[in-house]
């Protein structure tokens, strides 16, 4: 396989080979295939990011336990807060999140890259 030669991760180009080499795990690897169908809702994290889309950009929290699972698709974002911790989940404000919503010029860079490339994928959850 012929890999992109784009210098920058949001190009067209780069974008083309990461749906190439998701439709490639998908299709030929019988791992992938398997850890991407989770059927049922307890197989979910407890809370998710709708991430909205294009048109509707606004990003609210959901708890798994009020959605259908079933046939749904999620990304992960694996991160290390580090020594500062922004805008996040907490008690608090989880009401506030799922009711309301989050803007997604309130997020830290990587969380808004995050959603972003959530909705380039077509997927509604992160």
């Amino acid at each position: 396989m012929e890999l992109s030669q784009s210098m920058h991760t949001d190009s067209e180009k780069s974008w083309i080979q990461i749906y190439e080499w998701i439709n490639q795990c998908s299709l030929d690897h019988n791992n992938c295939r398997i850890r991407t169908v989770l059927s049922t809702s307890n197989q979910w994290p407890a809370r998710i990011i709708v991430v909205g889309s294009i048109t509707n950009s606004k990003i609210l929290i959901s708890r798994t336990s009020s959605l259908e699972c079933s046939g749904l698709t999620y990304v992960t974002l694996s991160h290390c807060w580090g020594s500062h911790s922004p805008t996040r989940l907490v008690t608090e404000n989880v009401s506030k999140f799922a009711d309301d919503g989050i803007s997604l010029e309130d997020l830290p860079k990587t969380f808004r890259d995050a959603v972003l490339a959530t909705r380039k994928l077509g997927v509604a959850y992160l």
